[in-house]
């Protein structure tokens, strides 16, 4: 209650003034006053696996699956409830409850089109939120540093269209280039096989692959020298 004692402190301070001073000032001493309850809400976002939770929800649930744990001790335990929300239950219109970033970054993590929040999708914390969107999507194109991270946030707003869009471009990118790279690591191995020579092999590949690359695609298979 600090807030408390210093409100008094300055009360006793602005004895000599005005009476509506101090009427405001003994207004915010019992504003102070007041308890207010810290929720705690625990959002699941699922792995690849379980998209929905399997574990306990109690705190006396996950004592009772011990088996050390005896009943007549669970009794005595004071049970807590655990305040979960699964984003993966969550229906379009519950998504749509949501009117901060993060609505907007969890209905774009489950690709939704309906991305906007009563008509606008510009993000309030642009830096937030894709670092958020980062972290659930696990894709390098939302790196700070990547090419992609510097042309969706050299704009003062950020909306998560433009996002979605830049990073749908951003996967099609990388998908071709992976299967580009598959592709050559496959013709470094016929080359191999048809009889050319590792120098050979890695100048011809060498536009698309690494040293690494090309030493990957190229173990395990006789090199003429």
């Amino acid at each position: 209650m600090d807030l408390v004692r210093t409100l008094n402190r300055e009360k006793e301070k602005t004895k000599n003034q005005s009476e509506e001073k101090q009427q405001e000032l003994e207004g915010r001493i019992e504003r102070a006053k007041k308890l207010y309850p810290v929720l705690t809400f625990v959002y699941y976002y699922g792995s690849e696996e379980h998209h929905f939770w399997h574990g306990a929800r109690t705190l006396k649930e996950r004592l009772a699956s011990d088996t050390g744990v005896r009943k007549t001790v669970l009794e005595a335990v004071n049970d807590y409830r655990l305040p979960l929300i699964e984003i993966w239950k969550l229906t379009d219109e519950q998504l749509l409850n949501f009117k901060s970033d993060f609505g907007l970054v969890i209905r774009a993590w489950r690709g939704k089109t309906d991305l906007d929040r009563d008509g606008d999708d510009t993000l309030v914390d642009k830096w937030e939120a894709l670092q958020a969107l980062s972290a659930l999507l696990d894709n390098a194109v939302f790196d700070l540093g990547s090419p992609w991270m510097r042309e969706i946030t050299k704009k003062e707003d950020v909306h998560m269209r433009e996002v979605m869009d830049v990073y749908g471009r951003a996967v099609r990118e990388e998908t071709e280039k992976k299967t580009r790279k598959q592709a050559y690591q496959e013709i470094a191995r016929k080359l191999a096989a048809d009889g050319h020579t590792e120098d050979y092999i890695r100048s011809f590949c060498s536009e698309v692959l690494s040293e690494e690359e090309i030493s990957e695609a190229l173990a395990g298979v006789k090199v003429p020298g």
